[in-house]
Protein backbone atom coordinates (compact mmCIF):
# COMPACT_ATOMS: atom_id res chain seq x y z
CA UNK A 1 0.00 0.00 0.00
CA UNK A 2 1.22 3.55 -0.62
CA UNK A 3 2.31 5.78 1.81
CA UNK A 4 -0.28 8.99 1.78
CA UNK A 5 2.17 11.34 0.22
CA UNK A 6 2.73 9.34 -2.82
CA UNK A 7 -1.28 8.53 -3.67
CA UNK A 8 -3.11 10.27 -6.21
CA UNK A 9 0.39 12.71 -7.49
CA UNK A 10 -1.65 14.93 -10.62
CA UNK A 11 -0.63 14.06 -13.88
CA UNK A 12 1.76 16.35 -15.71
CA UNK A 13 -0.22 16.63 -18.53
CA UNK A 14 -3.74 17.62 -16.41
CA UNK A 15 -5.13 21.24 -16.96
CA UNK A 16 -5.96 23.93 -14.10
CA UNK A 17 -9.58 22.94 -15.04
CA UNK A 18 -8.92 18.99 -14.19
CA UNK A 19 -6.70 19.40 -11.39
CA UNK A 20 -9.47 22.13 -9.92
CA UNK A 21 -11.97 19.40 -9.97
CA UNK A 22 -9.66 16.74 -8.52
CA UNK A 23 -8.76 18.59 -5.62
CA UNK A 24 -12.50 19.77 -5.41
CA UNK A 25 -13.51 16.10 -4.88
CA UNK A 26 -10.93 15.36 -1.76
CA UNK A 27 -12.22 18.63 -0.27
CA UNK A 28 -15.97 17.91 -0.62
CA UNK A 29 -15.40 13.89 0.64
CA UNK A 30 -13.87 15.98 3.67
CA UNK A 31 -17.22 17.54 4.20
CA UNK A 32 -15.40 21.31 3.45
CA UNK A 33 -16.84 24.24 0.66
CA UNK A 34 -13.46 25.58 -0.65
CA UNK A 35 -10.17 25.54 -1.51
CA UNK A 36 -7.56 27.54 -3.03
CA UNK A 37 -3.70 27.01 -3.92
CA UNK A 38 -1.51 29.90 -4.57
CA UNK A 39 1.97 30.28 -5.41
CA UNK A 40 3.55 33.38 -3.57
CA UNK A 41 7.47 32.76 -4.37
CA UNK A 42 9.02 30.33 -7.00
CA UNK A 43 13.12 29.48 -7.53
CA UNK A 44 15.01 31.84 -8.90
CA UNK A 45 15.72 33.19 -11.33
CA UNK A 46 11.62 33.01 -12.08
CA UNK A 47 9.39 35.20 -10.40
CA UNK A 48 5.48 34.72 -10.42
CA UNK A 49 2.58 37.01 -9.66
CA UNK A 50 0.46 34.84 -8.07
CA UNK A 51 -2.59 35.11 -9.84
CA UNK A 52 -1.47 33.10 -12.58
CA UNK A 53 -1.01 29.88 -10.68
CA UNK A 54 -4.37 30.47 -8.66
CA UNK A 55 -5.76 26.95 -8.53
CA UNK A 56 -9.00 27.31 -6.52
CA UNK A 57 -13.46 26.51 -6.27
CA UNK A 58 -13.93 29.76 -4.40
CA UNK A 59 -17.19 32.08 -5.50
CA UNK A 60 -16.58 33.39 -8.59
CA UNK A 61 -17.33 36.61 -7.34
CA UNK A 62 -14.68 36.38 -4.60
CA UNK A 63 -12.51 35.50 -6.99
CA UNK A 64 -12.81 38.51 -8.96
CA UNK A 65 -13.16 41.05 -6.35
CA UNK A 66 -10.11 39.79 -5.09
CA UNK A 67 -8.07 40.38 -8.18
CA UNK A 68 -9.91 43.57 -8.55
CA UNK A 69 -9.02 44.91 -5.81
CA UNK A 70 -5.30 43.66 -5.37
CA UNK A 71 -5.53 42.15 -2.51
CA UNK A 72 -2.78 39.13 -2.37
CA UNK A 73 -0.21 41.98 -0.82
CA UNK A 74 -2.70 42.39 1.65
CA UNK A 75 -4.06 38.65 2.72
CA UNK A 76 -3.16 37.87 5.80
CA UNK A 77 -3.10 34.10 5.07
CA UNK A 78 -0.28 35.14 3.01
CA UNK A 79 1.09 37.39 5.29
CA UNK A 80 1.17 34.31 7.67
CA UNK A 81 1.89 31.84 5.57
CA UNK A 82 5.57 33.41 4.25
CA UNK A 83 6.79 32.80 7.94
CA UNK A 84 5.15 29.65 9.08
CA UNK A 85 6.21 26.07 8.46
CA UNK A 86 3.23 24.38 10.06
CA UNK A 87 -0.37 24.46 9.07
CA UNK A 88 -2.46 26.52 11.17
CA UNK A 89 -6.36 27.08 11.87
CA UNK A 90 -8.17 30.56 10.85
CA UNK A 91 -11.09 32.45 10.74
CA UNK A 92 -12.33 35.99 9.84
CA UNK A 93 -12.70 36.79 13.65
CA UNK A 94 -8.61 37.11 13.53
CA UNK A 95 -7.18 40.25 14.46
CA UNK A 96 -6.24 42.23 10.78
CA UNK A 97 -3.70 44.57 11.32
CA UNK A 98 -4.87 47.24 8.73
CA UNK A 99 -7.84 48.67 7.28
CA UNK A 100 -7.43 46.48 4.23
CA UNK A 101 -6.99 43.89 6.31
CA UNK A 102 -10.23 43.66 7.81
CA UNK A 103 -11.34 44.36 4.52
CA UNK A 104 -10.16 41.31 3.19
CA UNK A 105 -11.88 39.06 6.10
CA UNK A 106 -14.73 41.15 5.66
CA UNK A 107 -15.37 40.45 2.47
CA UNK A 108 -14.61 37.17 2.46
CA UNK A 109 -16.82 36.38 5.53
CA UNK A 110 -19.88 37.61 3.06
CA UNK A 111 -18.96 35.10 0.92
CA UNK A 112 -19.20 32.45 3.57
CA UNK A 113 -15.70 31.73 3.53
CA UNK A 114 -15.32 31.98 7.22
CA UNK A 115 -12.99 29.54 8.73
CA UNK A 116 -10.48 27.51 7.84
CA UNK A 117 -6.85 25.47 7.60
CA UNK A 118 -3.86 26.83 5.91
CA UNK A 119 -0.90 24.80 4.94
CA UNK A 120 2.09 26.37 3.76
CA UNK A 121 4.10 24.11 1.06
CA UNK A 122 7.92 25.08 0.64
CA UNK A 123 9.54 23.01 -2.33
CA UNK A 124 12.91 23.19 -3.85
CA UNK A 125 15.34 26.53 -3.67
CA UNK A 126 12.94 28.58 -1.69
CA UNK A 127 9.52 28.10 -3.62
CA UNK A 128 6.87 29.09 -1.62
CA UNK A 129 2.67 28.26 -1.85
CA UNK A 130 -0.19 28.55 0.45
CA UNK A 131 -2.72 25.64 0.29
CA UNK A 132 -6.42 27.12 1.97
CA UNK A 133 -9.25 24.93 2.65
CA UNK A 134 -12.53 26.72 4.11
CA UNK A 135 -16.02 26.09 5.58
CA UNK A 136 -18.63 27.59 7.30
CA UNK A 137 -17.73 27.15 10.55
CA UNK A 138 -14.43 25.46 12.75
CA UNK A 139 -15.57 22.43 13.94
CA UNK A 140 -16.28 20.80 10.00
CA UNK A 141 -12.35 22.09 9.49
CA UNK A 142 -11.12 20.43 12.68
CA UNK A 143 -13.40 17.42 11.91
CA UNK A 144 -11.50 17.38 8.33
CA UNK A 145 -7.58 17.65 9.83
CA UNK A 146 -9.18 14.80 12.45
CA UNK A 147 -9.99 12.79 9.53
CA UNK A 148 -8.22 13.03 6.72
CA UNK A 149 -5.34 15.54 7.64
CA UNK A 150 -3.11 13.18 5.48
CA UNK A 151 -5.59 13.92 2.40
CA UNK A 152 -5.31 17.74 3.08
CA UNK A 153 -1.58 17.28 3.09
CA UNK A 154 -1.02 15.25 -0.04
CA UNK A 155 -3.34 17.82 -1.92
CA UNK A 156 -1.25 21.11 -0.84
CA UNK A 157 1.80 18.72 -2.27
CA UNK A 158 0.47 17.86 -5.30
CA UNK A 159 -1.06 21.52 -6.11
CA UNK A 160 2.74 22.68 -5.54
CA UNK A 161 4.09 20.42 -7.24
CA UNK A 162 1.46 20.53 -10.18
CA UNK A 163 2.08 24.52 -10.45
CA UNK A 164 5.64 24.85 -10.58
CA UNK A 165 5.76 22.50 -13.12
CA UNK A 166 3.85 24.67 -14.96
CA UNK A 167 5.94 27.50 -14.92
CA UNK A 168 7.42 29.44 -17.88
CA UNK A 169 10.71 27.57 -18.60
CA UNK A 170 10.44 24.53 -15.99
CA UNK A 171 8.88 22.29 -19.03
CA UNK A 172 10.76 22.13 -22.03
CA UNK A 173 9.59 24.87 -25.05
CA UNK A 174 7.54 27.08 -21.67
CA UNK A 175 3.99 28.00 -22.76
CA UNK A 176 2.58 26.45 -26.09
CA UNK A 177 0.52 28.98 -27.75
CA UNK A 178 -3.14 28.64 -26.89
CA UNK A 179 -4.39 29.92 -30.18
CA UNK A 180 -5.26 32.93 -29.52
CA UNK A 181 -7.25 34.90 -31.89
CA UNK A 182 -6.78 38.57 -33.08
CA UNK A 183 -9.63 40.12 -31.45
CA UNK A 184 -9.43 37.26 -28.63
CA UNK A 185 -5.54 39.19 -27.44
CA UNK A 186 -7.25 42.76 -28.04
CA UNK A 187 -10.09 42.23 -25.34
CA UNK A 188 -7.35 40.21 -23.29
CA UNK A 189 -5.15 43.38 -23.65
CA UNK A 190 -7.62 46.40 -22.78
CA UNK A 191 -8.95 44.29 -19.82
CA UNK A 192 -5.48 44.38 -18.62
CA UNK A 193 -5.64 48.76 -18.95
CA UNK A 194 -8.74 48.15 -16.99
CA UNK A 195 -11.68 48.65 -19.74
CA UNK A 196 -14.91 47.60 -19.11
CA UNK A 197 -16.33 45.22 -21.83
CA UNK A 198 -18.77 48.48 -22.79
CA UNK A 199 -15.69 50.58 -23.34
CA UNK A 200 -13.57 47.55 -24.90
CA UNK A 201 -16.76 47.55 -27.79
CA UNK A 202 -16.85 51.35 -28.22
CA UNK A 203 -13.42 50.91 -29.02
CA UNK A 204 -12.93 48.02 -31.63
CA UNK A 205 -16.37 49.14 -32.92
CA UNK A 206 -18.10 45.72 -31.66
CA UNK A 207 -21.01 45.07 -29.80
CA UNK A 208 -20.32 44.39 -25.85
CA UNK A 209 -22.00 40.61 -26.77
CA UNK A 210 -19.21 40.04 -29.09
CA UNK A 211 -16.77 41.37 -26.29
CA UNK A 212 -18.03 38.98 -23.78
CA UNK A 213 -17.69 35.93 -26.20
CA UNK A 214 -13.98 36.72 -27.07
CA UNK A 215 -13.20 37.48 -23.08
CA UNK A 216 -15.17 33.99 -22.57
CA UNK A 217 -12.92 32.42 -25.61
CA UNK A 218 -9.95 33.56 -24.43
CA UNK A 219 -10.44 32.55 -20.70
CA UNK A 220 -11.40 28.67 -21.79
CA UNK A 221 -8.27 28.64 -24.26
CA UNK A 222 -5.86 29.66 -20.88
CA UNK A 223 -7.84 27.55 -18.28
CA UNK A 224 -8.46 30.23 -16.50
CA UNK A 225 -10.42 31.63 -13.42
CA UNK A 226 -11.77 34.50 -14.93
CA UNK A 227 -10.87 37.20 -18.00
CA UNK A 228 -8.73 38.75 -15.47
CA UNK A 229 -6.95 36.19 -14.61
CA UNK A 230 -6.66 35.32 -18.35
CA UNK A 231 -5.42 38.77 -19.07
CA UNK A 232 -2.41 38.57 -16.35
CA UNK A 233 -1.77 35.06 -17.38
CA UNK A 234 -1.51 35.91 -21.40
CA UNK A 235 0.66 39.33 -20.17
CA UNK A 236 3.14 37.32 -18.37
CA UNK A 237 2.98 34.73 -21.36
CA UNK A 238 4.43 37.55 -23.76
CA UNK A 239 0.85 36.78 -25.55
CA UNK A 240 -0.56 40.00 -25.55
Amino acid sequence: MNAWFERDRIPPGNTVDETRLLLERTIKDLDLDWFVYMAFRLPQPWRVNIYSTAITNYPQGWVERYIEQDYAPHDPLAERSSGETRPFFWSTALHARSPVQRRILAESHDFGITNGLTIPVRGAEGALGTFNVAASDAERVREAVRHGGEELLASALNAHEFAVGRLPGTQAGGIDDPGLSMRERECLLWTLEGRTAKEIAAILGVSVFTVNRHAHNATRKLSSLNKYHAAIQAFRAGLI
